[in-house]
């Protein structure tokens, strides 16, 4: 029947057979399924990596890349070169079929017109599944979000949001301009106080006062940056003091920080709950994720609650209506596990965090390979280990949380830098990061407006065209 719907079937991806590696495929190449992709023993398993994205982003680090703190290739490690010899594929998971044990994905792909590149859905087999696909960005029903603002997630978006910056300056420095859209032009708005909001203020500022007042001594004094965040308290997962804290460094640095919810988002600005319309050049969004289609669709236990997948304390995922055995423990699929944003533990709900994704990373490659060997799968349950919490706050001052120990400033910058020049995966990158700070401190940050060029995804060659 797959056959007939134009799907192909990826040889030699069959059940595994006894003295064979198990099959494993792995849904995602973000934290944790990264982290289960370097630690899992490639000895025991034949590996299938499935993602859209073929590298992993070292998140903590994407907002220094929207103003070029940073380049874009520096907070990425490719799938390929991690792993080499696993197979990968380009492709989007679509369905799991829990009883044939096969994922079905379709091509990120589209056909060149007039070329002829086969079925562009297929099916790849498994003995072991791990689902880490994430979620996607959070925008509660507002109206225009994803027309009209950037969220900041990927690589893509800060490429998009550094174009947007450049763009909006150049414009504005044309002959003839009115100062009313001079103004709109140049006023960027921050939906979303959480750490990605905050540290992607920081950076603009930092652009802003080192870089942009020099290239563009005309117009960068009617740039504007303002943080909306409904509560009105910045990074509420920090301490009061914390939080104040950077409240204190935003208003010394002249960015604003107004409480009030988004209802709609134009063009041209934002409309407030309060019926303020505000003209703005950039919206920036980051309030949070939901699930992503495939978790909505899949026939297997959700959190009635959030959406996502239900796990237990093995990360093991529950079947659909989250049946309980007699000792009141979840029902669930023993070669199927889910991990990071995607997942949530019964009675146990963790934020969606780096930290929680790569340590249940860490947790299920360990147990896999113990099961590859013929030991028990979980016999320990999964415990979280919270190694406390960092976040930039622009002009060389950062904040750090770790147990009792709560600081903000300059040695807390010093810290966060190093912390997480530590965390950065490759060789390569612990040597570029570096280099590219150094650079920036010598030289400043580039402003040249690059074009961008479509991939051919989901496009023709007609397609491929130069654009803003």
């Amino acid at each position: 029947h797959l056959g007939m719907l134009g799907v192909r079937r990826v040889a030699p991806r069959l059940l595994s057979k006894p003295g064979e590696k198990r099959k494993l495929v792995i849904l995602g190449t973000g934290w944790g399924s990264f982290r289960v992709l370097r630690d899992v023993n490639k000895k025991l398993f034949d590996v299938s990596v499935i993602s859209p994205r073929n590298h992993f982003v070292f998140t903590p680090l994407l907002c220094s890349t929207t103003v070029g703190t940073l380049e874009f290739r520096s907070v990425i490690e490719p799938v390929r070169q991690t792993a080499p010899g696993v197979a990968f594929y380009q492709a989007e998971c679509v369905g799991v079929d829990v009883d044939t044990r096969t994922v079905t994905c379709t091509s990120a792909f589209e056909p060149v017109r007039g070329s002829d590149p086969g079925p562009q859905t297929f099916t790849v087999n498994y003995d072991d599944l791990v689902i880490g696909v994430g979620g996607r960005s959070a925008t509660f029903g507002t109206e225009g979000v994803y027309e009209h603002a950037i969220f900041l997630k990927e690589i893509s978006d800060a490429q998009a949001i550094r174009n947007r910056i450049v763009d909006c300056l150049e414009r504005a420095a044309q002959p003839g301009v009115p100062l009313a859209e001079q103004l709109r032009l140049l006023h960027v708005c921050i939906v979303g106080g959480g750490p990605t909001g905050v540290e992607f203020a920081a950076e603009l500022s930092d652009f802003l006062r080192q870089d942009l007042h020099k290239a563009f001594p005309v117009v960068s004094h009617h740039m504007r940056i303002t943080l909306i965040e409904p509560s009105g308290k910045l990074l509420g997962a920090f301490d009061e003091n914390l939080s104040k804290f950077a409240a204190k460094r935003f208003r010394k640095q002249h960015i604003d920080v107004i409480q009030a919810a988004v209802t709609k988002v134009t063009a041209t600005g934002i409309e407030l709950s309060d019926g303020t319309t505000m003209p703005t050049g950039l919206v920036v969004w980051s309030t949070g994720i939901k699930p992503n289609k495939l978790v909505e669709k899949l026939a297997i236990g959700r959190d009635s609650r959030s959406g996502r997948i239900l796990v237990n304390d093995r990360l093991m995922v529950s079947k659909p209506n989250n049946p309980h055995k007699a000792d009141g423990t979840l029902e669930v699929f023993d070669n199927i596990c889910a991990i990071g944003d995607c997942a949530v533990i019964e009675d146990a709900p963790l934020p969606p965090t780096a930290q929680v994704a790569n340590q249940q990373g860490t947790y299920v490659a360990k147990q896999l390979n113990l099961k590859a060997n013929g030991k028990v799968y979980g016999e320990k349950p999964w415990t979280y280990k919270h190694l406390g919490m960092m976040a930039y706050v622009g002009d060389y001052r950062a904040l750090t949380q770790f147990g009792g120990l709560k600081m903000g400033g300059l040695h807390s910058w010093i810290l966060w830098r190093s912390a997480y020049l530590t965390k950065t995966v490759s060789i390569r990158n612990k040597i570029m990061i570096p280099m590219q700070w150094f650079k920036t401190f010598l030289f400043g940050r580039d402003v040249s407006h690059l074009h961008t060029y479509k991939p051919v995804l989901r496009g023709t060659v007609e397609d491929v065209q130069p654009s803003s």
